[in-house]
């Protein structure tokens, strides 16, 4: 339900039920119904910079618990989702090689796997290797596209190739994306009967960065 939640950007709500099932699974000695409390906890405050300190030390802790449990993929989630904090806290560098070892371990689940190359193109983007990064981030689209990925992450591919394309100066190609792109979250959304909610969805960092660049292309000058 947390995690359903947080999906849903109804992130207070998916933090509360959390640190509530951390502190029962502590009480009745469930270690793995705890550790997955956290996993969720770290996914629901990702995108909250008040609460970075506390995602960070969960997400490098949760590495190292799925590690010792050999449970690859949940590793490679962790490593995601330190790859959030890393690259909102604008450390770019340490934010590639964290997507890059995530998409490691995720290579065999494509559609999450995705995700992670998506964040590794952000990071380079954000140094400066324009041409890399779209490379990779047209890699990340296309894998998304043949997976037909989960919920989890599905909204990043989708926002990197445009942000890619437009700073490779491709911005006719990136228009030629984007209303593609924003009917698939506004498709998801009508599914929201709740305003509220529905509201809160689009509040969602990928969403309301989708929304802020159609914006940007709509106004941008054709050549």
């Amino acid at each position: 339900l947390a995690a359903c939640y947080a999906e849903l950007g109804r992130v207070d709500e998916a933090e509360a039920i959390c640190r509530r099932n951390i502190a029962l699974s502590e009480r009745w000695n469930t270690p793995r119904g705890a550790a997955f409390a956290r996993f969720v906890l770290c996914y629901a405050l990702t995108d909250s910079p008040d609460k970075a300190t506390e995602a960070q030390a969960l997400a490098e802790a949760l590495i190292d618990e799925y590690r010792a449990a050999r449970s690859v993929r949940m590793e490679g989630i962790s490593h995601l989702l330190l790859t959030m904090v890393l690259m909102h806290a604008g450390e770019f560098q340490s934010a590639e090689a964290e997507a890059a070892r995530a998409a490691a371990l995720l290579a065999p689940y494509a559609g999450i796997q995705s995700w992670a190359l998506a964040m590794q193109a952000r990071a380079r983007l954000r140094l400066g290797r324009v041409e890399e990064a779209l490379t990779l981030a047209r890699h990340a689209y296309q894998q998304l596209v043949d997976s037909a990925g989960g919920e989890r992450g599905r909204a990043w591919p989708p926002l990197v190739l445009l942000e890619c394309l437009m700073a490779a100066g491709r911005t006719d190609e990136a228009r030629e994306q984007v209303g593609t792109v924003l009917h698939r979250i506004e498709d998801r959304a009508q599914h929201i009967s709740d305003e509220g909610v529905r509201q809160k969805f689009w509040q969602l960092r990928p969403h309301a960065e989708t929304r802020a660049l159609a914006v940007r292309l709509a106004t941008a000058s054709h050549p």
